[in-house]
């Protein structure tokens, strides 16, 4: 037994501060290994995304919330199915972009109303199947009157088509 330990190769180990040297990590070490496979309907075969695709889209869409939408640093809800937009929009306030409010997809209008409200979200992320939920919270949005900044809605099927590149 004693011997079995001393044969048996030692990993070292990685240490990141935060999630953003762990992604920034992945990126460049990993750059072209497949990263997400995406589907986007049945029709469509599976599209490989790499490591630096992802990074490239992360940093390019932190970009257009930040300097474009101004939104740094600014409470965004994320609401939608497991896409590649959700994973997308989530990575990109994880990296600094600003502070992720994910919801779960199947709350009613009240619920998600409620939580942008307490949540003081100044933006709302969201997928195609969540439109009629969303159509319904704007108005809700749009009749709250402690409102301080009108919020920004951002379809999820927008993104990757309307990604500004620096």
């Amino acid at each position: 037994t004693e011997k079995n330990k001393k044969d048996k190769k030692q990993y070292e180990g990685t240490h990141y501060k935060t999630i953003k040297d762990a992604f920034n990590y992945s990126t460049e070490h990993y750059a072209d290994n497949v990263l997400i496979l995406e589907k986007p309907d049945h029709k469509t075969p599976y599209k490989e995304i790499t490591y630096k695709e992802f990074g490239e889209d992360v940093i390019n869409f932190g970009t257009g919330l930040t300097k474009f939408l101004n939104l740094k640093d600014e409470r965004i809800v994320i609401i939608s199915e497991t896409t590649y937009g959700w994973y997308l929009s989530y990575m990109t306030l994880l990296c600094g972009a600003g502070i992720a409010v994910p919801l779960d997809k199947e709350l009613p209008v009240n619920e998600i109303e409620n939580l942008i409200k307490r949540s003081k979200a100044t933006a709302v992320i969201y997928s195609a199947k969540r439109k009629d939920q969303i159509d319904k919270v704007k108005e809700f949005v749009s009749n709250y009157k402690e409102a301080a900044n009108e919020t920004v809605f951002i379809h999820c099927a927008e993104l990757k088509k309307d990604i500004p590149n620096e």
